[in-house]
């Protein structure tokens, strides 16, 4: 018959389970045939990630002679390792709220704070946040001294003494046997007057001066200081006035402003009231908040004559005129009738899609071949609103794609059927960073959350970011898709172009796979945490999405040398660049109206050639 050993394993959990009991872990360990074997019963120990500390008594009470004292120390390990594994496994899989806020689970927290910390042996411009004084010799500070020491051999008059008897004395003196000893009278000589020379120690403060290269490097840390504090004012303005645009557009939001009408003047034919609102001057937002606040029922805004807010009278009716570069349409809602959709936290702004929707994975994959999807974003009451119209009208650019869209943090309507589609951004963008560049991460973001939101891109393979100041050859980049077709094959991870060189991921000629797209939605969230302490702060978006397609998506990238082309100033259409290149920027509204309105982006070179 074996013999068993039994050893129980108490925990302490705080709080304990409900019921006020104990849980208890049962090791049995039997002896069978010489060999030891290990029994586990009674469940196992099943701890709270979420608790305390957990502590452990062991106490073994042996029936084998074979088992020795050793038993628990031997153990005790192996459980304590058991157990922080399991815990482990319960952190990372558990749906704690800081699992959502981060992809890596608790583990991150444990990460060093390093904030922005710059890659080493890398450039950096000098930036509000970066900035790199002169370093050179400034000598000492203005008003700076020196303390030295130096000595004087100083005279002292002594005044002169007179001769002086002295009477006999007994003079004791306690190192004599006596006691001491008698001295008789006797007369002390005259002293003359005369001086006594002694060497003291003095200080002086001495003025320290510069040397002219060490003026020469004042006045340059002087300069650089000057322009770091311009730098830093620019910051704050920047960041006051990002403030105060992103407080205009929630307030359109919350009151449900309707869009607004470009290049058209409302004018009432009846005659009715119209005022000058200094509020509204700068943009037509702020003009169609002014004519909500005053309660006036229209406004045409333009860059010239500002903010005009109109109310009719009885029998008054509109007519809306053309007129270049205005914007009219009419009042919100007094009142608050919808909430905000804005995200103010920095992680949720990086995560586009927090998962995917059995009805998208349906339709995701569908489209026919080389069908493209092109999207714009569009800075309303700019020169772009023109570049769009003309590009509608000539059918070039982004109305040559299978679908198009068109973002803006405006709604506006453009055209008849032609409305752009809101994003939730100031699109204010700051120039700094590691490269004193645009910094429209967060903006590049707002402005994919919108595309995914929307349902063309879901119906196509291909989907195309481009500018208004963007001209591109359509025939050329539908060959070069369907050539990428071909050579993805079944790749799950999708395919987007890049040129090369310094080029890279051109911010404003964009291309992507459907499938690297819905994976960019899905993974950006981790992107952020991955470049969280530099790039995320430090980086234009071109950077920081090529970053997040090629290291965390782990998409394909083709680099095509005929994918940017350099013809862009006067006469572009008849460089010899034109025809050799799927896409050219910037290109001027002059020089789209050349090439585009005789005949379009494909054949107008050997057009005007000819």
């Amino acid at each position: 018959m074996p013999s068993t050993a039994r050893g129980v394993f108490t925990t302490s959990l705080s709080p304990g389970p409900a019921d006020g009991t104990t849980r208890l872990s049962f090791l049995e360990v039997e002896v069978a045939n010489g060999e030891d074997a290990m029994l586990l019963e009674g469940g196992g120990l099943v701890a709270n990630p979420y608790l305390g500390a957990i502590t452990e008594s062991c106490d073994i009470a042996l029936q084998s002679p074979r088992m020795t004292t050793d038993a628990c120390s031997f153990y005790r390990p192996l459980y304590i390792t058991l157990l922080g594994c399991f815990v482990v496994a319960v952190l990372v899989t558990s749906p704690f709220s800081l699992k959502q806020a981060n992809p890596w689970g608790l583990l991150a927290l444990f990460l060093p704070k390093l904030d922005q910390v710059p890659p080493k042996d890398e450039w950096i411009a000098d930036t509000w946040d970066h900035f790199k004084m002169p370093q050179c010799d400034s000598g000492p500070m203005d008003g700076a001294v020196q303390k030295v020491d130096y000595w004087i051999n100083e005279s002292t008059w002594v005044k002169p003494k007179p001769a002086k008897h002295m009477a006999g004395k007994w003079w004791l003196f306690p190192n004599e046997s006596a006691g001491g000893h008698w001295v008789p009278g006797h007369t002390e000589p005259a002293v003359p007057g005369h001086y006594e020379y002694k060497m003291v120690l003095h200080h002086k403060p001495v003025p320290l001066y510069r040397t002219p290269q060490q003026e020469a490097c004042v006045a340059s840390r002087r300069t650089a200081n000057d322009l770091h504090q311009k730098l830093i004012q620019q910051h704050e303005d920047f960041l006051k006035k990002r403030a105060e645009m992103e407080e205009l557009l929630q307030w359109q939001e919350k009151h449900h402003c309707d869009a607004q009408t470009a290049n058209v003047k409302y004018h009432l034919r009846h005659g009715g009231t119209e005022m000058q609102e200094p509020d509204g001057a700068p943009s037509g937002a702020h003009c169609q908040r002014a004519c909500t606040v005053k309660r006036f029922a229209a406004y045409t805004w333009t860059k010239e004559d500002g903010c005009i807010l109109k109310k009719p009278r009885s029998g008054t009716s509109w007519q809306a005129l053309p007129q270049t570069g205005a914007y009219s349409g009419f009042g919100c809602d007094v009142e608050e009738v919808a909430s905000s959709q804005w995200i103010a936290d920095k992680a949720q702004k990086h995560t586009l899609l927090d998962g995917v929707q059995p009805s998208m994975d349906a339709l995701v994959g569908h489209g026919a071949p080389g069908t493209v999807l092109c999207v714009m974003l569009l800075t309303p009451y700019t020169a772009s609103v023109d570049v769009v119209l003309m590009q509608q009208r000539t059918n070039s650019g982004i109305f040559k794609c299978d679908q198009h869209a068109i973002y803006s943090n405006q709604k506006l309507r453009l055209a008849t059927g032609l409305t752009t589609r809101r994003i939730y951004d100031s699109q204010l963008v700051e120039i700094g960073g590691q490269w004193n560049t645009a910094l429209d991460t967060d903006l590049a973001l707002a402005f994919w959350r919108a595309v995914l939101k929307d349902p063309e891109w879901k119906q196509v393979k291909w989907i195309v970011q481009t500018s208004p100041e963007t001209v591109f050859n359509f025939g050329m980049l539908k060959s070069v898709l369907f050539r990428e077709e071909q050579q993805s094959g079944l790749d799950t991870k999708g395919t987007y172009l890049a040129a090369p060189g310094t080029v890279g991921f051109p911010p404003f000629f964009q291309v992507l796979s459907q499938t690297v797209l819905k994976n960019f939605g899905l993974m950006s969230r981790e992107c952020f945490w991955q470049m969280r302490y530099w790039g995320n702060e430090q980086w234009p978006q071109s950077m920081w999405m090529d970053k997040c397609l090629m290291d965390t998506v782990h998409a394909r990238r083709p680099v095509l040398n005929d994918l940017i082309g350099n013809a862009t100033g006067a006469g572009a259409c008849l460089s010899p660049h034109w025809t050799s290149s799927i896409a050219h920027h910037p290109v001027a509204l002059r020089e789209q109206r050349v090439c585009f309105e005789h005949g379009g982006d494909e054949f107008t070179h050997q057009k005007l050639k000819k």
